[in-house]
């Protein structure tokens, strides 16, 4: 049995794949070129600080912004905003407001889609804003599935420019911080989320120390072994694109620039090209990485299932099939020793599930941080980065899921390796000195 619990490799890079998939974009970004392209010679407007728009002014439209500055960003003069220019736009600080939140949108919907996302033509445009557009004045916003290749422009971008105009400028906006606060955003960097809220969850005091704001707008950010991280100040289009503490401050989106940023300088070749810090965050990873950098702890990896490599189809869906990797008896004294005796020695805690069919709302192929223990009710606290809520329509339990809010939920102990599949547990051994901070 100690051999199965600590041979756990090839689960955690199961798990890790699985995460990487669910988020993952695929490396050939190459777009096909449009016939419609603008005037040759037309002169290239220079950039230069926008004007902000009055209290009392009404944002423009998606399309109206697109209008205005789409022939500008086709910096190639090919007919097509590719992604290379979304980025350069991202990280541009003189791009604010509601020009931002259009390119934050887009941006967004790269990320999700990349190279099998419709080329961002004049036509592709023009016939999403005539898509869009109701017929009359009864008709409602088109929903979804009225949009060609699901894409709702508006709502994309309505929500960036909330959460621009919504976080402001403050770092934090709260004296004590709170893992209710914030919630994971289109990045898909659960694993570093969850485990940063954690983190939160035992001592928001340390989180707050770890980032010290500088002159000029920038930040140095100490991660767990006091190396610090500096960062410049978060651009409007960053800001629409990170994770979000609502009207909380911007701690969040500076931790996931600050770790992006570390990864781009550990792996400086495979991310060479990448101009956008958390892109290289942004399609999946390993808790393991995040309890290292967090706090310069070697981690525990500790299987509680397994899969059988069979994958079947489900509703549409792709759902990996499982097994325990040993009686259940065994895998719920694992639970006990190892989880919940870590959750009293207030170390960090994370979990993950494969894709699978769960207990409504609990999502597969995602990460989840442990964050508390009753004994008396014999129950694992555990916080989704999704920031969720979730009631039940029947009796609490595997059948109908936990009453959730902000993400905060409890399940039995006898429950929980039914759920999850893999643990990540801090350890006390260093990762400086055994040279694994980076991780993989």
């Amino acid at each position: 049995m100690r051999t199965r619990e600590l041979n756990t490799w090839a689960l955690v890079a199961a798990f890790t794949a699985a995460v990487a998939i669910q988020h993952a974009v695929a490396q050939d970004k190459k777009r096909p070129e449009a016939p419609v392209s603008p005037k040759p010679g037309s002169p290239r407007p220079t950039a230069k600080p926008e004007a902000k728009p009055t209290a009392s002014s009404k944002p423009r439209s998606f399309f109206e912004v697109i209008r205005a500055y789409g022939g500008r960003w086709d910096r190639d003069r090919n007919g097509v905003i590719s992604e290379a220019e979304i980025d350069a736009l991202v990280i541009d600080p003189y791009v604010k407001g509601d020009h931002a939140a259009a390119v934050g949108a887009i941006k967004n919907y790269m990320r999700i889609f990349g190279p099998i996302m419709p080329p961002l033509t004049p036509d592709y445009l023009a016939a999403e804003e005539k898509r869009s557009k109701p017929t009359s004045e009864d008709d409602k916003e088109p929903s979804l599935t009225e949009f060609s290749f699901g894409l709702d422009w508006n709502k994309a971008y309505s929500d960036a420019l909330k959460r621009i105009s919504v976080s402001g400028r403050e770092l934090y906006k709260n004296d004590k911080l709170d893992i209710t606060q914030f919630h994971q955003g289109q990045l898909g960097d659960c694993y570093f989320v969850s485990l940063l809220g954690g983190m939160v969850h035992r001592n928001p005091d340390a989180v707050r120390r770890m980032i010290t704001p500088l002159p000029g707008g920038g930040y140095k950010v100490a991660f767990g072994d006091d190396r610090p991280v500096t960062i410049t100040a978060l651009t409007d289009a960053e800001i629409a694109t990170s994770s979000t503490t609502g009207d909380e401050g911007l701690w969040v989106a500076v931790f996931e620039k600050a770790f992006g940023t570390l990864r781009r300088r550990q792996f400086p070749n495979e991310h060479k090209d990448t101009k956008v810090a958390t892109d290289t965050i942004a399609q999946g990873g390993s808790p393991t990485t995040t309890i290292r950098v967090l706090t310069g702890k070697e981690p525990d990896e500790i299987a509680l299932r397994d899969t059988t490599g069979e994958v079947r189809v489900v509703d549409g869906q792709r759902v990996t099939q499982v097994k325990p990797v040993a009686t259940e008896s065994e895998v719920t004294r694992i639970v006990r020793e190892k989880i919940i005796a870590a959750l009293n020695r207030n170390k960090l805690v994370g979990v993950g599930t494969f894709p699978e069919r769960l207990p409504p709302g609990i999502s597969g192929q995602h990460a989840y941080a442990v964050v508390g223990f009753d004994k008396a009710t014999d129950r694992l606290e555990v916080w989704n980065p999704h920031g969720n809520t979730h009631t039940p329509r029947g009796e609490p339990g595997l059948k109908y899921g936990y009453p959730t809010k902000a993400g905060l939920f409890w399940v039995p102990a006898s429950d929980f390796p039914h759920i999850f599949a893999v643990a990540f547990v801090e350890a006390d051994r260093s990762a400086v000195t055994e040279g694994q901070r980076g991780g993989n």
